[in-house]
């Protein structure tokens, strides 16, 4: 069953050049995840296809997701071709981080591995199913995939790459939409829930095409500058899920992998779909709209009619707005958390008169609720620890009203979904645990102080808490759906049991619970009224065409976030509707019901091996996890060429290997290189040093890079052996032009050398502000030598080199360099519609030296609003000073402390140069506007596209002085860049352009420039 035929002798050829420069970038994007401190001791399951790693003292979780993933692995596997893990002879790690509290699962492809972030979804962004077996059928799903990439044609490149070349095949081959979209498939076919039985998942989609908003696939996919764009997860699940239910073909995604086990198989996508469709895929991709547009319609059918809705706001929704949290407050207006395509998110006030007025950014996970007592609205967010990425808090976080100041009711923990009692005394909120469970827990508004609490059972995910008079009505999520609950804190009581809907946005009036659900298929407001005994009265308040979610009151008027074409808006009906319903119904969804039906056929018979034994986890056995490797050897950023400012070679014959442990706290690389050494010999310094070129002795080299994050500091060390000689450099006095050079001459010794780094990332985000700060350290030393003084040279025309003419003075000293500095930025998070964030400031500072250099450099910027929502300025300011410490050797000529303070018209040309050797002291000023300027939305195929482009004038004006002269030069000019949201085989954000500048200034003809215009290219990816 999961067997492929063998490949054809004609494809087994060799991809040389294309294949490793994609995989010299694809190394470069292993994922290292945020590392656990190193004090996290760990504990081991090892099952017949998995190794689940965990904290110790978390058996219980362990055993948990090991249940899960073996119980799901021949299931997600059927449809997909593989099974995960199939291609290897050893377990697949998969990683659980239980101190987390945000919402995550990735499949990494190099080093193997899952990672599972194990807090559960608490607000309602996922479908109605227990976190673990959600994540745990998507993530392997993700899991089988990735066995094309280690099968067939590819499988011999594991041999010379090791884990990369999955990496570098899934860049190549797998498109990324395919790939979420069909592990959707498989959450929503193998339960009976999942993102394909939930309104919201597609509701944009159901309006847009409704308003003939039928736009090609790319632009669904890529998105746009102008237009709101769901992401790729939905386009994925509406072209996989689609195609398997208008043509009938269940085996598409494993057609489709099998296809690019083979090579050059670029349009593989178009190609499966042609084989079920016999169509292009253009119009194979109009058929699926058609097709979920005509469900939609019916279903439309079925419940109209609909209500009028009117918006309480003025807002401009030219950028969609996206609202959320919406309460009334004491005075009337009403606040909420907006975002949208040109706004990161902050909190609002709605006056009544519906004009809209920012307070703050802001940052809410849950909905916002308001004391009258108090005076303040309550939210729950997520707060990253300063130091651990991997440990996060989730407090109950309060503002009072008219203040735009934010302190923390509770002194972290993890509680979500809080609410407010209707007297206004008491908050209550739901609190996660580390090690699975839920709590709900009563606090003390005055003080923040936990009077009550009750735990809820072990597999019972409780998602948000409701007042209703002093007992607490509560959502409860488990395999079966979301059910309905009670308790007064001594015992819990079931209301209504779980069904496969989603229900959220709680909150609580005279005794009725008021929320979203989608029971019915689309996002409407329900009233739920308890019983005495079990069960009570539930009706349908809303009934309209796209849905609606956030109830909330506004002068006793039920009010809701409606979804409109311009936006997710504050709005109300002034059409009356109430209906009883049942609970228990439901609506259904018929390409959901076909795509369960197709995993049903899945012959299940693997036999399932489910042997747990926990087992101490050994990181040092782990240390040096080597996971990838390229026969070849290169260096982007390597210590020897930095020892004396040349150049050094990128790539070289040799070996390179990658490591990195499972639980991403070590990771670094080993290579050996056979290469000539890079420099030539100008003149003879030592009397031992060998003569010649310096190219015709090749040179067998050892280097290293190892970076640690477990501790409170990071450490980065690194070394290079052998790749050269040492280098003793003193500074040449050219007796034909009286200027000053670094003049290099090799040693008879092999070069030695090493470095290391040490720094604290900090990150103090929360709030709607970005706030980062890393103080950081460094040293790096060799056997090259510096000389304290000068030498005499001059051009020999015959032998084409420099000779020496007289030594001025010799005094040699061991290289050593040092280096402390600060960086931090205070920024608000980029819109998606926005080049630079809204407001921000930044900068840092740093001393260095050398034995004959003192240098000190500043920079700092700022970010302001521009004349357009999209539109900002950048403004910035930095200076470098340099000293000469000791010796006779001038500061400004040892270039090695230097950054580049060359205005941005001037970079690459000689200034550059001139500016770090023979000025001292440089002081620059900058000025630039960003403008995204038309938003074409251009796909060519699947291999380009291209969403916007993006206008940005700027000016530098540099002041350079030296010992008794200075100048200044200055540059004006713009960028014009294309942004690529797809470039062949990059997925990423690429931006691609020209620069104009116009270049002068008092020292421009001194350092013998002639030409003021210049145009070059400007490049740039985003990760």
């Amino acid at each position: 069953m999961f067997t492929r035929k063998p490949f054809p002798a004609h494809t087994r050829t060799v991809i040389s050049a294309v294949l490793l420069a994609v995989n010299l970038q694809a190394s470069a994007q292993f994922i290292i995840m945020p590392g656990e401190k190193s004090s996290t001791l760990w504990t081991e399951i090892t099952t017949s296809n998995y190794q689940v790693i965990y904290p110790d003292g978390y058996d219980s979780l362990g055993i948990r997701y090991a249940t899960i993933l073996e119980k799901y692995r021949p299931l997600v596997g059927y449809t997909a071709g593989y099974l995960p893990n199939q291609q290897f002879n050893t377990s697949l790690p998969v990683v659980l981080h239980p101190y987390t509290a945000i919402t995550n699962g990735a499949s990494v492809l190099a080093p193997r591995r899952i990672e599972m972030f194990t807090f559960s979804d608490p607000y309602s962004s996922l479908p109605p199913i227990s976190w673990e077996t959600l994540v745990s059928i998507h993530e392997s799903r993700h899991a089988a995939q990735s066995q094309f990439a280690a099968t067939g044609f590819w499988k011999g490149f594991r041999k010379v790459f090791g884990e990369a070349s999955m990496l570098l095949v899934d860049n190549l081959h797998l498109n990324p939409a395919l790939a979420e979209g069909d592990a959707v498939v498989a959450e929503t076919a193998l339960t009976s829930s999942g993102r394909g039985r939930t309104a919201d998942f597609l509701s944009y989609y159901r309006m847009a095409f409704d308003n003939g908003d039928m736009r090609n696939w790319y632009r669904w996919r890529y998105g746009s500058q102008k237009y709101y764009t769901p992401d790729l997860y939905r386009v994925g699940y509406m072209t996989v899920a689609g195609t398997r239910y208008l043509y009938d073909a269940p085996m598409f995604m494993s057609d489709y992998l099998y296809k690019i086990s083979f090579p050059f198989r670029f349009n593989a996508m178009s190609s499966t779909m042609r084989k079920y469709s016999g169509k292009r895929f253009s119009n194979t991709w109009a058929d699926i709209t058609s097709v979920f547009a005509s469900v939609w319609k019916a279903d439309d059918r079925e419940r109209g009619p609909f209500q009028e809705i009117t918006p309480v706001v003025m807002d401009d929704a030219e950028y969609y707005p996206v609202y959320s949290g919406t309460v009334e407050t004491a005075g009337g207006s009403l606040l909420a958390v907006r975002n949208a395509l040109d706004k990161a998110s902050e909190l609002v006030e709605i006056l009544p008169d519906g004009t809209v007025r920012t307070i703050r950014p802001f940052k809410a996970d849950s909905k916002l609720v308001y004391s009258a007592l108090t005076g303040c609205i309550y939210w729950s967010e997520a707060v990253p620890d300063m130091r651990w990425e991997m440990y996060q808090s989730s407090p109950v976080r309060m503002m009072r009203v008219g203040d735009k100041k934010i302190s923390d009711l509770t002194s972290g923990g993890r509680y979500v979904n809080p609410t407010v009692s209707d007297d206004g005394r008491y908050l209550a909120a739901v609190e996660y645990l580390v090690e699975g469970g839920c709590r709900i827990v009563l606090l003390d508004l005055s003080e923040g102080r936990e009077i009550r609490s009750i735990t809820a059972g072990s597999r019972l995910q409780v998602n948000e808490v409701a007042f209703t008079g002093s007992d607490i009505l509560f959502t409860g999520v488990d395999d079966d759906g979301m059910g309905l609950y009670l308790t007064d804190f001594t015992s819990v009581r079931t209301l209504e049991e779980a069904v496969p809907f989603k229900v959220h946005d709680l909150i609580s009036r005279d005794g009725v619970v008021y929320f979203t659900s989608d029971k019915n298929g689309t996002e409407e407001i329900y009233s739920y009224t308890p019983g005495n005994g079990q069960g009570g009265v539930l009706k349908q308040l809303t009934n309209t065409r796209y849905g609606v979610s956030g109830p909330f009151f506004r002068d006793d008027r039920l009010c809701f976030i409606a979804m409109l074409p311009q936006g997710r808006v504050p709005s109300f009906s002034s059409v009356p509707f109430g209906k009883e319903v049942s609970y228990s119904d439901h609506a259904t969804y018929p390409i959901a019901d076909k795509l369960t039906e197709q995993e049903s056929l899945c012959p299940d018979n693997i036999k399932r091996y489910l042997v747990f034994s926990p087992a101490r986890y050994s990181k040092e056995a782990h240390f040096l996890n080597f996971h990838s490797w390229i026969p070849i050897y290169y260096s982007m950023d390597g210590i020897t060429g930095s020892m004396t400012g040349f150049a050094n070679e990128v790539a070289s014959l040799g070996f390179k290997a990658f490591f990195q442990n499972p639980t991403s706290t070590v990771s670094g690389s080993l290579g050996i290189s056979l290469n000539t050494d890079p420099f030539e010999v100008n003149y003879q310094l030592d009397d031992d040093a060998p003569e010649g070129t310096g190219y015709e002795n090749l040179k067998l080299a050892l280097h290293g890079r190892v970076d640690y994050t477990g501790l409170f500091p990071v450490f980065s060390f690194a070394f290079d052996a052998g790749s050269r000689n040492s280098v003793n450099t003193v500074m040449g006095i050219d007796l034909d032009d009286g200027l000053d050079y670094p003049a290099s001459v090799k040693s008879s010794s092999p070069f030695m050398g090493g470095s290391m780094t040490v720094s604290l990332p900090f990150n103090f985000s929360s709030s709607g502000w970005e706030r980062y700060l890393t103080p950081f350290a460094s040293v790096l030393a060799s056997n090259d030598k510096l000389g304290e003084g000068y030498r005499a040279i001059r051009w020999n025309d015959k032998n084409h080199m420099y000779e020496p003419s007289k030594q001025v003075k010799d005094g040699l000293h061991s290289h050593v360099r040092y280096a402390a500095g600060i960086t931090g930025s205070i920024e608000r998070p980029v819109p998606s519609s926005g080049v630079y964030p809204r407001l921000g400031i930044g900068g840092g500072v740093q001393y260095s030296g050398n034995p004959f250099t003192r240098a000190f450099y500043a920079s700092l910027y700022g970010y302001l609003p521009g004349m357009t929502t999209v539109q900002g300025l950048k403004l910035s300011a930095s200076m470098q000073s340099r000293k000469a410490s000791s010796g006779n050797t001038p500061a400004d000529v040892w270039a090695f402390e230097s950054f580049d303070m060359a205005p941005r018209g001037l970079i690459g040309s000689s200034a550059e140069s001139i500016l770090k050797h023979y000025y001292r002291n440089t002081y620059k000023i900058g000025f630039d506007y960003a403008m995204p300027v038309l938003p074409v939305d251009l796909s060519l195929g699947h291999y380009v596209y291209m969403r916007n482009m993006e206008l940005i004038p700027f000016c530098d004006y540099m002041v350079a002085e030296k010992e008794r002269s200075d100048g200044y030069l200055y540059s004006a000019g713009a960028d014009l860049l294309f942004r690529f949201e797809k470039f062949l085989f990059v997925n990423n954000t690429m931006k691609v352009g020209l620069r104009y500048s116009y270049n002068g200034g008092s020292l421009f003809h001194d350092m013998g420039l002639e030409e003021p215009n210049s145009i070059g290219l400007v490049t740039g990816l985003t990760f």
